[in-house]
């Protein structure tokens, strides 16, 4: 577990105590220092003050009223420990980090995001102009200033920023939808645009389904459908895919698990990728993976009366434990580190074709250990990005998928950081 040092004194992340030694820091100019890397360097932090409501209990500051929450310190984030809450993966391990400061820019503190996007969010938008800034005559200059995430590239960031591609054993067995969707709608609200500042108010993600509360589950659907509708504006729906009826090839009609009352138009601009993409993630269903899970991330238009029409949409197959995954050999080892109980995080590749490790195991010491799949040999992609890990300090181990079930790195215990840098005081 994360700690952090204030004032030669380390302090758990649910110490009582942790919200007033934040204040004094704060208000002293002290930076208090994450402990995750016990047998390296501490590593500064930010704090960032909010005033607060006064029934947000969780992380209220001692006056009652303020929030002062830790942040890593901006560019640092890969300098923490991978199973540290403020770890943030480098390239080679995340699809994320080639977009840091282009499609994706965070504040000063890393806790809120803007990001540029490739799919509007209202009805006067067009996906192919979605120019926020000026112009440039050199289209070169225009896609690098310009980059753009995708409608899978937001997903995953999504899904990434709210942890949802982490595992350790206290969560096996533990993460159903409504937590993915407490977490998303969570994450959303740290979400901008340079037009839009309120993600999250058009943002859905259904609760589960049940016939006492059918009802209500229907007004808060009618509700955003409302709201969208005055605002011309689209929702952002995750949920989870639960049928498609294509009978009528000029007309495919979508349904969600927890929303059955309602069926979704796929317009023609996105129905031949969508099908490419459901018949792939088909194929990675089947059999005794068919306790898996198809979550969808869809951009949906309200139109006259009760119509819906899907502007564009995303999807990944997950395993029974919500997390994602492209193919049957990283499937495969999902299933083995389920399986053994074993910590780690998945690496997303944000709609891009990249040479990434499959995941990072958190449990194999301060660095974690970066995960290949590999057939033979390495590519040259791949060799260039094991290269560039390594050269950060992070242990890399490849599997070769056409041997059989594998024989994954052994755990190795981690140097407690509770006891780290308190000379003074213990540790509480």
């Amino acid at each position: 577990m994360t700690a952090y040092e204030i004032d030669n004194r380390a302090y758990a992340p649910d110490d009582a105590e942790l919200p007033a030694a934040l204040k004094r820091a704060h208000d002293g100019g002290m930076r208090p220092l994450c402990l995750c890397r016990p047998s390296s360097a501490k590593l500064p932090m930010v704090i960032e003050h909010r005033n607060a409501p006064i029934e947000a209990a969780p992380g209220r500051g001692a006056n009652g009223s303020e929030l002062f929450i830790l942040r890593r310190m901006p560019g640092r984030g890969h300098e923490h420990a991978p199973s540290c809450k403020h770890y943030e993966a480098p390239e080679g391990l995340s699809g994320r980090a080639p977009h840091l400061g282009g499609a994706i820019r965070t504040d000063d503190d890393g806790a809120h995001h803007s990001l540029r996007l490739a799919f509007p969010l209202s009805h006067k938008q067009k996906a192919a102009a979605l120019d926020e800034g000026g112009r440039s005559s050199d289209p070169i200059k225009i896609r690098k200033r310009f980059a753009r995430l995708s409608l899978p590239g937001f997903m995953h960031h999504v899904l990434e920023t709210a942890g949802l591609n982490t595992m350790h054993k206290g969560l096996h067995g533990k993460r159903s939808w409504n937590v993915m969707r407490g977490r998303i709608l969570e994450t959303m609200r740290t979400q901008a645009t340079t037009r839009y500042r309120d993600l999250a108010a058009y943002s859905f993600a259904p609760r589960i389904f049940s016939l006492q509360h059918k009802d209500e589950l229907f007004r808060d659907w009618r509700s955003i459908e409302r709201k969208a509708r005055t605002g011309k504006r689209s929702i952002l729906l995750f949920a989870e895919l639960k049928d498609i009826d294509a009978t009528q090839p000029s007309n495919c009609q979508l349904t969600f698990k927890h929303l059955p009352q309602r069926s979704f138009a796929l317009t023609q601009p996105v129905q031949k990728s969508f099908l490419d993409t459901l018949d792939r993630i088909t194929g990675l269903m089947t059999g005794p993976r068919g306790t898996g899970h198809v979550i969808a991330c869809a951009v949906i238009a309200v139109g006259e009366g009760d119509a819906l029409s899907v502007l564009d949409i995303a999807l990944t197959a997950a395993t029974p434990h919500w997390i994602p995954f492209g193919s049957m050999a990283e499937y495969r080892l999902l299933s083995a580190c389920d399986e053994q109980g074993r910590s780690y995080f998945k690496s997303l590749d944000y709609g891009q074709d990249a040479a990434l490790a499959s995941l990072v195991l958190t449990d194999t010491g301060d660095a974690g250990t970066a995960v290949f799949l590999i057939d033979e040999q390495p590519t040259d992609a791949q060799a260039g990005a094991i290269r560039a890990i390594e050269d950060k300090g992070i242990p890399v181990w490849c599997w070769d998928i056409a041997g059989g079930r594998p024989a994954l790195p052994p755990r190795r215990s981690h140097a407690s950081p509770s006891v780290q840098g308190t000379p003074d005081r213990p540790a509480r």
